[in-house]
């Protein structure tokens, strides 16, 4: 298989990466006009000045809660263009110095994602699969939090199909949306998991095989050129050719009397090719009659949507699946379970070959739940998808096979439980009021609740090390060997500061303070409350004891400072208590980091105010706070 690997375009990767955004913000009078932007990580900001003495000053000596400095070097002249690129997540804001307080503006800053939908919309080679996806909906899928396949065809390859074909498709829908499910799997398989002649099943339903021949991977007709393009929730594979589903099967039924297709809507009978003399057929409704419905000379029936032969057959009965999904949409209790699996892109799946266990709460069950619950659902597409799949087991467990306190594993990976008592059959909390609705693909067990999902454990541990702007923090916290108290039952409060208030401390803080363990413990002790404590119960002159020493809360204009911290984001809950994100350090009183300062390093960065209110350069007995200076500005105050 390395050989194999080897002989793929690995170098090409590079242009499925992420591309960056450049976002436009102008100028327009005394306002910047978009005045709040949201973007990604990594994408740039354009600030034009279209006329007027205006300048863009995002700087952390003005903002201190910036987690970077922005500002364009041109000063207030007209005309200027000025580009930043951020690259660190968070909320930046910034002003135009001289046109305050009216002149302002915020760019909110969100971690990059890479989903398989951002890679194929960053493709610069796949704009007509994004065009498709964008128009079938299947945007929230390939989004999703789910583990899935992409075989992704390049514009390349969608060139290759008959003249006008892609135009057709996109307006015909539900088959563009059949042919791009042909392309998925609902697992994600890299390339070293394919193996000659493998066969896997797609979101479809249908089947797709793997042939490697002379160093090459192909998937049916389509040979792979990129492999392994890693995405959050999944895994893309660049193919030069379109996977297009197989012709529904119509050897059709044999009846007796003739031969029937069951294809297609199962709503229509189409009449294909057999052998007979005398071919007559007899529905609810239509008498073929030898010699008029059909070609004796070839023996072969005219197709009944033939424009010369206005007959119309339609017998449901000759032609009815029954699968798992089948039985849900036919049944009037289950409208909103549709609704769901339609929405989630899960129809092609629960139609599948299976076998399938599902558990199938009815209307009434959805009801339930809080009122929006179900709506907001259907606008969170990953959410409902987990939410089905805790539903579904990749199994036919008939209720017979059910036996006490056993727990089943489900297509997300949770466990389920089976409880039988007196009063019935659950799972979980849901009674199964109707069992073993027998389908061509499993069974459908109904239940008069909505099986959710078990909430994701995360702790005050777990936040600081899943953020992409505590990583100083969290290397603090595994020093000081905190990390297991964090994760414990607490409840705890932790005033996080982030790598940008980290970097406000003097130069070499950081290091020294890692070679000092106590002191770095005693520091971060004193940003941990022993108590769950959310904003709403923080107050204006609040004195608050941490696991080492006290905090002062101050309020001012709505923003929240913890002594000479502010509060950029609060309330991050998690199972053992509250995060609150601050833009400086703590420090207890018995702290000093400028012990071992110089008189040079000293005199840059102290200057203090003492009891008669004049400022002094170096350290006095009166001294009741000090300032942190840079460029002439007060970047930081400590209370002493």
């Amino acid at each position: 298989m390395k050989k194999i690997l080897s002989t793929l375009l690995i170098a090409l990767i590079a242009q499925y990466s992420i591309f960056a955004t450049n976002h436009v913000v102008n100028t327009q009078g005394m306002t910047f006009s978009p005045s709040a932007l949201t973007i990604n990580s990594g994408d740039s900001v354009t600030f034009n000045n279209t006329g007027g003495a205006h300048n863009v000053n995002g700087t952390i000596a003005t903002f201190a809660q910036n987690p970077a400095s922005f500002s364009n070097p041109t000063g207030v002249t007209a005309g200027w263009s000025y580009v930043h690129v951020f690259t660190t997540p968070g909320i930046y804001n910034y002003q135009c110095d001289p046109h305050l307080p009216g002149m302002v503006g915020s760019i909110t800053v969100n971690p990059q994602s890479n989903t398989i939908y951002d890679i194929v919309s960053n493709s610069p080679d796949h704009s007509t699969l994004k065009v498709a996806i964008d128009a079938c909906s299947l945007d929230g899928v390939l989004s999703s939090t789910g583990s899935l396949t992409l075989f992704a065809p390049t514009d390349a390859a969608f060139n290759l199909l008959p003249a006008g074909t892609v135009a057709a498709l996109l307006n015909d829908i539900p088959q563009l949306t059949d042919i791009l499910k042909h392309h998925v799997l609902a697992d994600s398989v890299m390339s070293g998991m394919l193996s000659n002649n493998l066969t896997v099943t797609t979101l479809l339903g249908t089947d797709i095989t793997v042939t490697i021949s002379g160093g090459n991977v192909y998937i049916d007709n389509a040979q792979v050129t990129v492999a392994d393009i890693v995405a959050d929730n999944g895994v893309v594979h660049v193919i030069d050719a379109v996977l297009l589903p197989p012709a529904p099967d119509c050897a059709g039924i044999y009846n007796g009397t003739a031969l029937v297709d069951s294809c297609g809507t199962c709503q229509q009978a189409y009449l294909y090719a057999f052998q007979t003399n005398t071919p007559t057929f007899v529905d609810n409704a239509n008498i073929l009659v030898p010699g008029i419905d059909y070609d004796p000379a070839t023996e072969i029936l005219v197709l009944a949507n033939d424009p010369n032969n206005p007959l119309w057959i339609n017998d449901p009965a000759l032609c009815t699946t029954n699968t798992v999904y089948d039985i849900v949409s036919n049944s009037p209790d289950h409208t909103t379970l549709k609704t769901a699996i339609d929405a989630c892109a899960l129809d092609g799946y629960l139609s599948a070959a299976g076998p399938f266990t599902l558990f199938a709460p009815t209307d009434a069950a959805f009801n339930l739940l809080p009122a929006g619950t179900v709506a907001a659902l259907l606008n969170d597409i990953p959410q409902l998808s987990d939410i089905l799949k805790h539903h579904v087991v990749s199994d036919s467990i008939m209720s017979g096979m059910l036996i006490n306190n056993q727990t089943v594993t489900t297509l997300l990976g949770t466990d389920i439980t089976v409880t039988i008592n007196a009063n019935g059959v659950f799972i979980d909390n849901a009674q199964v009021i109707l069992a073993d609705l027998v389908a061509d693909n499993g069974v459908v067990h109904v239940i008069d609740a909505v099986l959710l999902p078990p909430a994701q454990s995360v702790t005050i541990y777990d936040v600081v090390s899943n953020s992409s702007i505590h990583t100083t923090l969290k290397t603090a916290i595994n020093a000081c060997s905190l990390d297991g108290t964090l994760s414990g039952p607490g409840p705890f409060t932790l005033f996080a500061p982030t790598d940008a208030a980290f970097d406000l401390l003097p130069a070499g803080t950081v290091a020294a303070l890692l070679n000092d363990i106590p002191q770095l413990t005693d520091i971060l002790l004193h940003h941990v409350v022993a108590d769950s404590v959310m904003s709403a119960m923080l107050s204006n002159g609040q004195i608050v004891n941490t696991l080492n020493g006290n905090v002062t809360v101050s309020t001012t204009m709505g923003t929240v400072y913890i002594d000479n911290a502010m509060v950029t984001v609060a309330d991050i809950v998690a199972e053992n208590g509250v995060v609150h994100v601050i833009d400086a350090v703590l420090l207890p009183n018995s702290t000093s980091i400028f012990e071992n300062m110089t008189e040079i390093e000293a005199h840059q960065y102290l200057y203090s105010i003492n009891i008669l209110g004049d400022k002094v350069s170096k350290y006095t007995k009166d001294q009741v706070i000090f300032d942190i200076y840079k460029n002439g500005s007060v970047i930081k105050r400590f209370n002493k």
